[in-house]
């Protein structure tokens, strides 16, 4: 097993994968990375981020690029007129010559100062993020890394908030705020170096008010797309940036995303984390604006995996991919209490209260297990169903939302390997949801959208088109007991609205286009 563990912490990123670095050298900037066959044609593209006058989202652009025909596994690019203090983005693409394909890095930031003999080195930056959260109506929480250890606060409210601590990811949590526009921003402090991001706004609701919020599911990279940045470290980074635009026009309140939010599928920790931090860096800066609810899926349970014979396996605890779900997101801790030798439920299972509304995320892909067979473990263990049966029972809110990733009744290539799979366990939990009846069931995995009800007049919304590879089947075939209303293909995402003891649901394309409407309750 200490073997095992090592390889998952040591293990090389893929081919399609790097991690560029900045190097000093001589008083000029370089961009070095390592990719894992031989590649040729490097490319650097960078650009200056810019500090809106007026708090809102950005896109970042490139205004220069440097390019080498060098064919190696090692690249190392000059990077010319970058000016101190200034705040840089950057990305890098190479071909691969086994693949023959384009690959291409997430977004990295950088900034340059001077030290006290006026010689160039790299200041401290927040790298990742930062990101918004939510816990409760007025509970927030705002997470980030740096590229040096680091002290940060929050200035939020004529105040300033720190977790005080002295480390790269930082967990800084907003409570008890008052209703209304909030403006913030974070500050790092690295030895005597400060650095301010740009200010970040975003909306605190009153308790019981009405609610309008993005839901959206299947983010992971496709490979059918030529685009590389359709699939960069196991996510489609420009649709998902486009659904978080489409978030930000659409004033919502939050989006929840329904898990295989990367392609995951791998025995290494380090590219697992590395798909994660690409997946937020994806929706960056809309996820400053706008909190985001992360639903774990099947892909998301296999970072990191380990394989015995024919079996593919999730790790024990602490290497575990729940453990990794855990380190990388900041999200609610509510959820039940783990049996001992078993992996966490903390963050990937949890209850949120916002407005008038109480959001149920459960993880159907808990400890997950996989064989030739298909998938060996349960539908949904015996301590989520307790454990949701007393959130049910001790609902208070008007509207009731519960979200996990695999249907439970599904329309298309996963018949009969999700939820489905284990008939007892489904029907239990759905004769658990019969009686508290939901608004919704808000669930993915099948890359289309369908709205059905299903036995005890729930909806059930598969909503599974947030960038991950289009299905090419139709659905030839409804079971007897599932009323179809509404089946597409295209990619879109899914607006639910309360309004008093009301709720309703809008279909959209990502061109702005109505799909499907209707009065959920």
């Amino acid at each position: 097993m200490k073997a095992i563990i090592l390889l998952l912490i040591l293990g090389q990123l893929p081919y399609k994968a790097v991690k560029p670095k900045i190097e000093i050298r001589h008083d000029s900037v370089f961009v070095n990375f390592k990719t894992a066959n031989f590649s040729t044609d490097p490319n650097v593209f960078y650009g200056e981020v810019p500090y809106p006058e007026t708090p809102r989202p950005f896109f970042l652009d490139y205004d220069r690029n440097v390019w080498s025909k060098k064919v190696d596994t090692l690249h190392s690019l000059y990077l010319r007129d970058i000016k101190p203090g200034r705040l840089y983005h950057y990305q890098v693409s190479y071909i691969d010559t086994v693949r023959k394909v384009e690959c291409a890095s997430r977004e990295y930031f950088f900034r340059i100062i001077q030290d006290g003999d006026g010689h160039l080195k790299e200041g401290v930056v927040i790298t990742d993020g930062p990101y918004l959260s939510i816990f409760s109506t007025k509970d927030y929480g705002i997470f980030f890394w740096t590229n040096y250890e680091s002290r940060a606060w929050v200035e939020i409210d004529n105040k300033k908030i720190s977790d005080n601590t002295i480390s790269r990811k930082h967990e800084i949590y907003l409570k008890d705020l008052h209703g209304g526009e909030k403006k913030y921003r974070v500050i790092v402090v690295s030895g005597v170096d400060t650095f301010y991001t740009p200010i970040y706004k975003f909306h605190v609701k009153e308790n019981g008010s009405d609610l309008k919020f993005l839901v959206a599911g299947d983010s992971r990279a496709s490979w059918r797309y030529p685009a590389a940045s359709y699939r960069i470290n196991g996510v489609n980074f420009d649709i998902l940036r486009l659904l978080m635009l489409n978030a930000y026009r659409e004033r919502v309140d939050f989006v929840i995303l329904l898990g295989d939010l990367i392609s995951g599928v791998t025995q290494s920790r380090e590219y697992g984390e590395l798909q994660y931090r690409t997946y937020l860096n994806a929706m960056w800066p809309f996820d400053a604006f706008i909190p985001v609810l992360h639903v774990p899926g099947n892909h998301d349970m296999t970072a990191p995996y380990i394989k015995k014979g024919d079996i593919r396996l999730d790790p024990e605890p602490p290497n575990s991919a729940e453990d990794l779900w855990k380190e990388v997101f900041m999200l609610p801790e509510n959820g039940p209490q783990a049996e001992e030798g078993k992996p966490p439920y903390k963050e990937n299972v949890y209850y949120v209260d916002i407005g008038n509304a109480r959001i149920v995320v459960l993880n159907v892909d808990y400890n997950y297990t996989r064989g030739k067979g298909g998938k060996l473990s349960p539908a949904l263990d015996k301590t989520q169903l307790e454990w949701l049966k007393k959130v049910l029972k001790d609902n208070k809110k008007e509207h009731l939302f519960v979200c996990f990733h695999e249907p439970a009744y599904p329309l298309g290539p996963h018949i009969g390997s999700s939820l489905d799979a284990k008939l007892r366990e489904r029907n239990l939990l759905w004769d658990l949801l019969s009686e508290y009846l939901p608004d919704a069931v808000l669930v993915a995995h099948e890359h289309f959208y369908a709205r059905m009800l299903t036995p005890g007049n729930i909806w059930q919304v598969i909503t599974g088109r947030a960038g991950a590879p289009l299905y090419t089947t139709d659905v030839t075939k409804i079971p007897e007991d599932i009323k179809l209303f509404k089946f597409s293909k295209e990619f879109h995402y899914c607006l639910i609205e309360t309004e008093n003891n009301k709720s309703y649901l809008t279909v959209k394309t990502f061109t702005g286009d109505t799909l499907d409407s209707c009065e959920l309750r």
